[in-house]
């Protein structure tokens, strides 16, 4: 049994608005058996109701609707923000590729700079031990020397 079999009991009960036919349907209405009267006004009463309910809904709907727009205006909002993104990541992975590159050419010239360090660390070393060379054939002349003028000084 629906509201309106219900006599419209089931909705919230409004006051009904008078308009000119019903001051005409109330006089009909007076001709009625009691039961038809009932069911008319019921049946009014439920109409009122449901124009109710029809403008609620419509309401609702019209709130739904405000909300699914701003929904999907932040979609776009949020589709134009990763459009962005993903052009910033595209620029960062570009810098990121220049970057080790660079460091590979950094890395490169760093290996042959230890390399080169390393070669003349050997050549100092190398310098070093034939200045200790130098100077102990120097000190052994010098001796030398040093005995030649002492033997030539007892002569």
């Amino acid at each position: 049994m629906d509201d309106c079999e219900r006599g419209g009991r089931g909705l919230p009960q409004k006051q009904q608005i008078a308009v000119p036919a019903e001051a005409k349907r109330q006089r009909e209405m007076q001709s009625f058996p009691v039961e038809l009267k009932t069911r008319y006004e019921n049946a009014i009463t439920c109409a009122n109701d449901l124009k109710d309910e029809i403008f609620q809904t419509q309401g609702h709907i019209a709130m739904v609707m405000k909300k699914k727009e701003s929904l999907e205006r932040q979609i776009v909002d949020a589709m134009e923000l990763i459009g962005k993104l993903k052009e910033c990541v595209a620029v960062l992975k570009q810098e990121e590729g220049a970057l080790k590159y660079e460091e590979q050419k950094c890395v490169a010239a760093y290996e042959i700079a230890n390399q080169e360090v390393q070669t003349i660390c050997n050549q100092a070393e190398a310098a070093k031990n034939i200045l200790r060379e130098i100077d102990q054939r120097e000190n052994a002349a010098l001796n030398g020397i040093e005995s030649a003028f002492r033997r030539l000084k007892s002569i």
